[in-house]
């Protein structure tokens, strides 16, 4: 016993470092709405680049694109860094379960921010399995990814 009390304190000087290192070099990205949805006036639109900003360790990217009106939110954002070239993915949902069925596309406002990534002018895409949307009539249809 005595001699496993010695060795834990090493052991823990030696695991914390390599762990604290791992922790600061961790990207992760959030997406929201950052300004009120607008009727669409097209029958659909697809994600649009608005800006790309670095800012301090992290990727500020604002895009329109439509979606179904209402309480329809981006959820899930995934992502990948290679270099100075991001790629987003992400999901479309109702913000509440019993939503009704959407039946008019809106233009939406969406900020995402990638986390702790180093400073560069970053190009930025969408992956092809990215939501897109499309008005039919009087209802919205979900077009098929793009892989």
């Amino acid at each position: 016993m005595r001699n496993l009390a010695f060795f834990l304190p090493i052991a823990l000087a030696l695991a914390l470092p390599g762990t604290a290192a791992v922790a600061s070099k961790e990207e992760r990205v959030q997406i929201w709405q950052y300004q009120d949805e607008e009727p669409l006036e097209a029958p659909s639109l697809d994600p649009s680049i608005q800006s790309v900003q670095w800012r301090e360790g992290d990727l500020e990217v604002m895009f329109t694109q439509a979606a179904p009106c209402g309480t329809w939110i981006p959820a899930n954002p995934v992502w990948t860094v290679d270099r100075l070239h991001v790629v987003l993915n992400f999901e479309w949902h109702p913000r509440y379960p019993d939503a009704p069925e959407p039946k008019t596309l809106c233009k939406k406002y969406v900020r995402a921010w990638v986390f702790r990534v180093p400073e560069g002018k970053y190009e930025v895409s969408f992956a092809l399995s990215v939501q897109r949307f499309r008005q039919f009539e009087d209802r919205v249809l979900s077009l098929p990814s793009r892989n």
